[in-house]
């Protein structure tokens, strides 16, 4: 007498291929879920950094066109940087964070924002080193306004000399 065995599965084997299918399936999730969160904060990173970095380049060019620094004094910080222009319409230039934005203002004109609204500027500062030739350093700090947790502060710092 030959014993045959049953066709189909135990029930010890069906619990087990889907223990083993929903140990694959978290792991993708887990899987998913890191990618998503490293997409979103890279896509942080970029904006905030192209949003200070464009700042910072703008008032630069400013701070070189200017013939001199009005605020801060020697050796003094400000949150406000007031330059002296040679044109009428551009003279005085503030620059100035409102609100978590970077603003400029030109003249009699209204102020203009430097940064989106996706970031904010939580530290704005301008210390002036040296009187001639008149120089300032730019410390700022931004972050983006959403996503705290994932993001952390930007601080970027650059020293500009007004050339003679």
């Amino acid at each position: 007498m030959t014993f045959r065995r049953p066709s189909g599965f135990t029930l010890l084997e069906t619990v087990l291929y889907a223990f083993l299918l929903a140990l694959f399936i978290g792991n993708a999730a887990l899987l998913a879920r890191s990618l998503f969160m490293t997409r979103t904060k890279l896509q942080s990173n970029f904006i905030l950094e192209e949003n200070m970095r464009f700042a910072m380049t703008r008032i630069t060019s400013r701070i070189r066109a200017a013939d001199d620094i009005f605020i801060p004094s020697v050796a003094t910080t400000s949150s406000s940087l007031v330059l002296t222009m040679s044109g009428a319409a551009e003279n005085p230039t503030t620059i100035t964070s409102t609100s978590g934005t970077i603003t400029i203002s030109q003249g009699v004109g209204a102020a203009v924002s430097l940064t989106s609204r996706e970031i904010q500027i939580t530290s704005l500062i301008f210390t002036r080193l040296t009187a001639t030739p008149p120089q300032v350093r730019i410390e700022a700090v931004g972050r983006i306004r959403q996503n705290t947790a994932l993001q952390p502060p930007l601080t970027m710092t650059q020293t500009i000399t007004i050339p003679r």
